[in-house]
């Protein structure tokens, strides 16, 4: 009798974490999409205009497998501007442009994409000073001083720059 009961319960927990895992994959597939959409529609992006479906199958199947592995919204709507921006850029599409960046952007911390914003920020007021295109070249800027320093993103500037080293 005991094995009866033992098996029963056994089938029943099984059932219902099938259950809860199948519901748990629907409700990540649901928010990725509405990221992914509202990505598309606040952009240039014509699906339509994809030659190759197969290729942005294979982008879409990846960005929705990172969504059930339990990437971020953050992370999710990293990927969905690559997405976007490879469809709005690139004709033809290539699955392959996507893939190469997926796997890191699905995976980068929140103190990462931070950083490497700030470093793009930095980047460019670097390229717009040698061209001569800013007002206020030659000045101290202190952009990076609401990141570095005790209870911010990043204790230290050390810390700051091992982050951008990592990634890159």
């Amino acid at each position: 009798m005991a094995e009866l009961v033992s098996g029963i319960a056994t089938k029943v927990i099984e059932k219902s974490l099938t259950t809860a895992f199948h519901e748990l994959l629907r409700r990540r597939t649901e928010a990725a999409a509405q990221i992914l959409l509202s990505q598309l529609a606040s952009g240039d992006a014509n699906i339509a205009d994809i030659a190759d479906i197969d290729e942005a199958v294979a982008m879409v199947f990846e960005y929705i497998s990172a969504a059930h592995r339990g990437a971020a919204r953050a992370n999710l709507r990293l990927m969905a501007q690559v997405l976007q921006g490879q469809i709005q850029n690139s004709p033809p599409l290539y699955a392959d442009n996507f893939l190469r960046w997926a796997s890191l952007l699905a995976s980068i911390s929140r103190e990462e994409i931070i950083a490497v914003t700030a470093y793009r920020e930095m980047w460019k007021r670097h390229e717009a000073e040698r061209e001569g295109n800013l007002p206020n070249a030659g000045q101290d800027n202190h952009e990076n001083d609401a990141l570095i320093g005790p209870g911010k993103v990043f204790k230290n500037g050390p810390e700051f720059h091992r982050t951008i080293s990592a990634l890159s």
